[in-house]
């Protein structure tokens, strides 16, 4: 649009020249003509005809002169003048806008020359520091903003734009004001930079947070008092758990005793209660461990210890465990997670949480029932208690899991609830939940679901060829492979934002940090400590081994690597 409106002026400005030659042309001529014309009618071509008729015809030619040269400067002045005094209302109305607009702002704004001179402050501003009309106007900084927090400001400021890089962006900072009463008040301001007039000025925007700080310290002080709260319940329980397992262990062994005594038999109808008072111990004692680690959990005394390995040998030592209780009532118990089935979590906890729900699925089925621990179909990470009992209704599935509600299929059963609330955490700790599924006849299913979790292998030597040969081989473990040329790199990897390997092989010998130094860089930190590191190295001996497994290496073999005895090496830490 503008290049065509320019082109348009260049072919008005050539046709306005044209026009003035022709006419110009014309003139000229004139001037021969009337001179030839007073020649002719006084006879003798006087000066005096002679000069009135140049004179004549130069009027003639000044006058289209006039018109383009003198005339068209003023209209074009004229329509100068005209459009800047549009551009003054315009920008004049425009101003009130924005003042409109900061007038009405509910946060306090100000402008700061560089001096700390306050050159505008709106309504709000004023408001809020108690100030009236234009009072704040050409007043210094200092008047509302003490001088110990002005500098905290002012050095919060420059360090803020110490690291600047392209536009300057807003930083909330936050300041004590002070009010024309004198008093104190709170308030998180938002400095910003800007150009007026050439200048350069600050944008203080200022929010009042005197009620929000006030009510977040009243909620920080209750969050104090309910942890502080909490931390005292938990060690009363903790107290209580410990002083109550004491004597009632005690109780069991010399209940126990009785019980195989050979020299004094009890009669049958003793033994049976004597037997009966055994198990209800044991069932006391199993409740109170379940309480201490309840309390122990929710604390943050039990630490989770997540390691990789293989789910069968947990449910096959849960059916070993229950096998004489199963047989007992005549209950089924089938084991058909299979071998090689890899997860990762705390092994003492899960089983822990597997434990509780295999011994309630046992409580409440009846002879010819069936318990069997599985996955949940086609997810190896969750695995899955089932059984074929009684079952309960949905409106009570919620109340299985509460402290405070006790179904009535629960009813019956000494202690049912808290061990599945323990299970419940337990599984919440390792990023994954529980489960729940029944109906009413045909049988509940409890589900630990787990985080999906593939192993991380860091590999650690100079050598290349090597580094692919081992990563082609861990590749049959399923794991996620990295490598590193050195032990400097592998730090620099371990101390980035990536996830920390769960297993680390390394060589011994590399050029910028040897993998004994990184033994030790590994032990000295708390969050690598715990990674098990393999060393494969080309020396071989029972001194370099002493070395090696001295400072936390957890295997060592040569780098003649034989796959069948490597691999399983590589699945005690990965499964």
């Amino acid at each position: 649009m503008k290049e065509s409106w320019n082109v348009a002026k260049f072919s008005g400005g050539r046709v306005r020249l044209f026009i003035f030659a022709v006419l110009f042309f014309i003139g000229i001529m004139a001037v021969d003509q009337l001179t030839e014309f007073v020649a002719f009618k006084t006879g003798s071509g006087s000066v005096w005809g002679r000069d009135f008729a140049e004179a004549f015809a130069m009027t003639l030619t000044l006058i289209p002169l006039y018109y383009f040269l003198v005339h068209r400067q003023y209209l074009r002045v004229s329509e100068e003048t005209t459009k800047n005094r549009e551009r003054t209302a315009e920008l004049s109305a425009s101003e009130a806008d924005v003042n409109t607009v900061l007038e009405s702002a509910p946060d306090g704004i100000m402008r700061v020359d560089a001096k700390g001179v306050i050159k505008m402050a709106n309504r709000a501003a004023h408001r809020l520091l108690g100030y009236a009309g234009s009072e704040l106007v050409e007043k210094h900084i200092s008047a509302i903003i003490p001088k110990d927090h002005l500098k905290i400001l002012v050095e919060g400021y420059t360090s803020f734009l110490s690291g600047w890089e392209g536009e300057i962006r807003e930083r909330a900072v936050s300041a004590e004001g002070l009010k024309k009463s004198g008093e104190f008040t709170d308030f998180e301001l938002f400095v910003s930079e800007c150009i007026f007039r050439g200048e350069v000025q600050y944008v203080l925007s200022m929010r009042d947070v005197t009620e929000r700080k006030k009510a977040d310290e009243a909620i920080r002080a209750a969050k104090e008092q309910a942890e502080e709260a909490t931390r005292l319940k938990d060690k009363f329980v903790s107290l209580v758990a410990h002083d109550l397992k004491s004597p009632l262990a005690s109780m069991i062994g010399l209940l126990e005793l009785l019980e195989n005594d050979a020299e004094k038999p009890i009669e049958k109808h003793g033994l049976d209660a004597l037997t009966s008072a055994i198990k209800s111990g044991k069932s006391l004692s199993r409740l109170i461990d379940d309480v201490l680690n309840l309390s122990r959990l929710r604390s943050g005394e039990l630490k989770l210890k997540k390691q990789f390995f293989d789910a069968s040998l947990l449910s096959a030592k849960a059916c070993e465990a229950f096998r004489h209780v199963a047989e007992n009532r005549r209950i089924k118990l089938v084991n058909e997670i299979r071998h090689n089935s890899r997860i990762y979590a705390d092994k003492i906890l899960l089983y822990e949480a597997l434990q509780n729900l295999v011994t309630n699925a046992l409580k409440y089925c009846q002879s010819g029932d069936e318990v069997v621990i599985s996955f949940n179909e086609g997810d190896n990470t969750s695995i899955r208690v089932s059984d074929n009992g009684p079952g309960m209704e949905k409106e009570k599935l919620s109340a299985v899991i509460n402290y405070d509600s006790r179904s009535a299929g629960l009813a019956s059963v000494a202690g049912a609830g808290i061990g599945l609330q323990l299970t419940k955490d337990i599984m919440a700790w390792h990023g994954g939940g529980m489960e729940v599924q029944s109906e009413l006849g045909k049988g509940s299913a409890f589900t630990l679901r787990l985080p999906s979790v593939r192993p991380r292998i860091l590999v650690v030597d100079d050598d290349q060829n090597f580094r692919h040969l081992v990563g082609h081989y861990l590749k049959k473990v399923g794991a996620m492979v990295s490598e590193a040329d050195d032990g400097s790199k592998a730090v620099n990897m371990l101390s980035g934002k990536v996830a920390l390997p769960h297993l680390i092989i390394s060589d011994i010998e590399m050029p910028t940090m040897s993998g004994l130094d990184l033994l030790a860089y590994l032990q000295n930190r708390n969050d690598t400590k715990s990674i098990p590191v393999m060393i494969i190295s080309g020396k071989h001996g029972m001194e370099i081994r002493e070395t090696v497994y001295g400072l936390g290496a957890k295997d060592f073999l040569t780098k003649q690597i034989v796959v069948d005895d490597f691999l399983p090496r590589v699945k005690r830490y990965v499964g």
